[in-house]
């Protein structure tokens, strides 16, 4: 049985903007080191449209946003918490404050 983690709420990795994705980076490599399937949702995407690629052996997926600010945010924290309920496994959740 292959151990699945998919972690959201993070603007991607490698990581580039502060603590959530520092950690995530670092899980993802211990885990997928350990024989885990790991899955991180990335803010933004240079065509427009939601792609996948592999980073260090971690799957990477790239949500689109069209909007600026906050409200990109909230876009892509919207669009990846809905896309990942198809990928099977474990779903970590960081950094979400758009919700209170």
């Amino acid at each position: 049985m292959t151990r699945s983690l998919i972690i959201l709420g993070i603007r991607g990795i490698p990581a580039a903007h502060g603590g959530f994705e520092t950690f995530a980076e670092r899980l993802a490599l211990w885990l997928r080191d350990r024989g885990w399937t790991v899955t991180i949702y990335c803010q933004g995407s240079a065509s427009g449209k939601r792609e996948e690629d592999e980073w260090e052996g971690i799957r990477r997926i790239h949500m689109p946003v069209k909007a600026k600010g906050p409200l990109g945010t909230i876009q892509f924290d919207i669009a990846s918490a809905a896309d990942s309920l198809k990928i099977p496994g474990t779903i970590l959740t960081l950094g979400y404050n758009t919700v209170s």
